[in-house]
């Protein structure tokens, strides 16, 4: 193992380059063949050149990781490569050093992905990709932030059967201007790993593609971007509650919350979103779905509870006629188990039930901005139970029983 620490790295074998800092030959540390190799760069490491660097583990704590014009980074771990800043050092919400003429890559290929806490800048990478093939996993609080001002196309991808995390973790990644693709790849790591409990992951990009898992018991996912989202026929979104036993004496997580928010939202068929309670009891969490244009509902919800609160769905779209059709929204809502509270507020358009449409919820609340609310001849609200319920209607124009 080796620990190299300094107020700058520079990854180089250019012993002459004009930057400032410890200048480290990736093509000597690969000659080592080191099982680990821990660097710390108090303000940075900077990738000069291009290079292809293959060890047991690495380590890079830093607050800020820098790619040269036209570098292409590649790192290959047998084991881990843990991203993390523990220094203190703050580099976030400035623009200090930003590379605003860099095309530099960046490639992690390990048997995980850590992210072990702390701020970290990726600063002039227009592609980033990281391959965890046991999985992604948050150990501590983290935000990673990606930044490249000046460049288009700019792609951060992370390939992973499963992203999970410590419980109470809070991981932030902020790819806004940046496309964010999550693939399916790799064996799902050790199930006792993916027993944590109310951790936090919250996603910002322009367009954001989920083709895997994310796996957080009791805890609390958020996908915003400025475009699209897209859940593929593979991606899995799971924060339903647990039973874990506690000093020996077991009892149920509520379920978690989930948050889809874009102008275009399209949930594939054989997606998957839960925020159930455990099967042994529990209350079930909460999925809200922001779409400010089109919207497509095709996968599986779930929000069951045996014994306690069922589950919550909150929905603000567009248009209520691009959002319905084809799709059963409201036998999906039932059959999900979403009888604790349905919420939907229609920006433009009518709200319009048919003759088949059924909602069953102790809280209903219905919303047309712009428009009228309908509900036809043998369509169904239903909020009775063994306490009384509670139906809202609000629109703009008629509301017509």
């Amino acid at each position: 193992s080796l620990y190299i620490g300094a107020e700058k790295v520079l990854l180089t074998d250019n012993k002459t380059t004009s930057e400032e800092g410890l200048i480290l030959s990736p093509s000597l540390l690969q000659a080592y063949g080191l099982s680990e190799l821990v660097l710390g760069g108090r303000y940075g490491i900077d990738f000069i050149d291009s290079f292809n660097l293959s060890l047991e583990s690495l380590v890079l704590q830093t607050p800020k990781l820098s790619g040269a014009d036209g570098v292409t980074a590649t790192i290959n771990a047998v084991n881990d490569v843990s991203l993390g800043n523990l220094s203190g050092v703050a580099v976030l919400g400035s623009n200090q050093g930003v590379l605003t003429n860099s095309t530099a890559s960046l490639v992690l290929n390990a048997d995980k992905i850590e992210f072990i806490g702390g701020d970290m800048l990726f600063n002039g990478f227009d592609n980033v990709a990281m391959t965890g093939n046991r999985g992604v996993v948050s150990r501590r609080d983290s935000t990673l932030k990606f930044t490249d001002s000046d460049a288009t196309d700019l792609s951060v991808t992370m390939s992973a059967p499963v992203i999970y995390s410590a419980s109470g973790v809070k991981t932030k990644i902020d790819a806004t201007g940046y496309n964010l693709t999550i693939l399916q790849s790799g064996t799902v790591a050790e199930e006792a790993a993916l027993q944590s409990l109310g951790a936090s992951y919250q996603l910002t990009a322009d367009n954001i593609e989920l083709d895997s898992q994310i796996y957080l018991p009791s805890g609390s996912i958020e996908l915003q971007a400025e475009d699209s989202i897209n859940l593929t026929r593979n991606a899995v979104l799971d924060t339903s509650g647990s039973w874990t036993v506690f000093s020996q004496v077991g009892a149920a997580t509520p379920g978690g919350s989930i948050l889809l928010e874009s102008k275009s939202i399209d949930v594939q068929t054989g997606s998957i979103m839960s925020v159930a309670a455990a099967e042994e009891g529990g209350d079930a969490g909460r999925l809200s779905i922001i779409s400010e244009s089109d919207l497509a509902l095709a996968g599986t919800i779930y929000g069951q509870s045996t014994t306690g609160r069922s589950g919550q769905f909150y929905l603000q779209a567009d248009r209520n006629d691009s959002l319905q059709a084809g799709q059963g929204l409201w036998e999906k809502l039932n059959s999900g188990g979403f009888n604790e509270l349905v919420s939907m507020r229609v920006f433009n358009g009518d709200i319009t039930l048919s003759e088949t449409d059924s909602i069953s919820a102790h809280s209903i609340s219905l919303t047309a901005d712009k428009g009228a609310i309908v509900l036809n001849t043998g369509s169904v609200l239903d909020a009775s139970g063994q306490e009384s319920g509670r139906i809202e209607l609000w629109a703009a124009n008629d509301v017509v029983l």
